[in-house]
């Protein structure tokens, strides 16, 4: 039930090249632009707390991870996972219905 890989982790590529720079770059526009077109506020809940004006008070990290792979012929590769859990935050019952959908959609966006 907690955080960990599982049948119900994913992942998915997102860029490829020479710069590794760049790519941490793509992938941090490219989750901020999803963040703020795509995902309503109280969405945001599932990428992590604290959230200013929704819950200041509470901490839980995001399941969502990012990673860029070194790859042969000084390549590399950005890519993100999904480590989903069935238990949000054990302090509130508030948290009963959060969806990690959100989240899904935007691993939707990856190239594989």
């Amino acid at each position: 039930p907690f955080t960990a890989f599982s049948q119900a982790s994913h992942y998915r590529l997102f860029h490829t090249g020479s710069n590794a720079r760049d790519l941490v770059e793509k992938m941090g526009q490219s989750y901020k632009d999803f963040r703020k077109e795509a995902v309503s506020t109280q969405n945001k809940i599932v990428f992590g707390l604290p959230l200013q004006g929704v819950d200041e008070d509470n901490r839980r990290s995001s399941p969502l991870f990012f990673h860029i792979q070194a790859l042969s012929y000084n390549k590399f590769a950005s890519c993100a996972f999904i480590l989903p859990s069935n238990i949000f935050h054990y302090k509130k019952n508030d948290y009963k219905k959060i969806s990690f959908e959100p989240i899904q959609k935007y691993l939707s966006k990856g190239v594989y």
